[in-house]
């Protein structure tokens, strides 16, 4: 399987594709909710976390890329069965993110703690836990 990461789509990662099929695999890939030709508008690690895990049995093996790798963490951590995961530039925390996201938008402390307030609301779970 190879996992695109934010604001990508599946054939982001094309280029592994040829050498793994010479190698005798299958390759599979997927656009995330809200990405590429994939319904919907917004979307979130969480969200994208529990489609790969709805959508896929076990795998053999993933390559993840940037919030790809942090989406099949999560997947991973919530019970999918891969054997083997290739993270490449995988992020470490996600609030490290979502604070420097509201620093950009020129959000002062205040700002930034309500807007951590509404991702939680939006997506169900805590950011300082991913």
């Amino acid at each position: 399987m190879l996992l695109h990461g934010w604001e990508g789509r599946a054939s982001d990662l094309a280029a592994f594709a040829s050498p793994l099929l010479k190698a005798g695999y299958t390759v599979l890939a997927m656009d995330l909710p809200a990405h590429g030709a994939s319904a919907g508008q917004y979307s979130s690690i969480p969200q994208s976390a529990r489609a790969l895990r709805e959508a896929l049995g076990s795998l053999y093996a993933v390559v993840a890329h940037s919030m790809g790798a942090a989406i099949l963490t999560e997947a991973l951590y919530a019970g999918l069965a891969v054997q083997r995961a290739v993270l490449i530039s995988a992020p470490a925390y996600y609030e490290s993110y979502a604070r420097s996201f509201a620093a950009t938008a020129g959000l002062d402390a205040e700002g930034t703690e309500v807007m951590l307030t509404l991702l939680y609301d939006a997506i169900d779970v805590d950011v300082h836990e991913i």
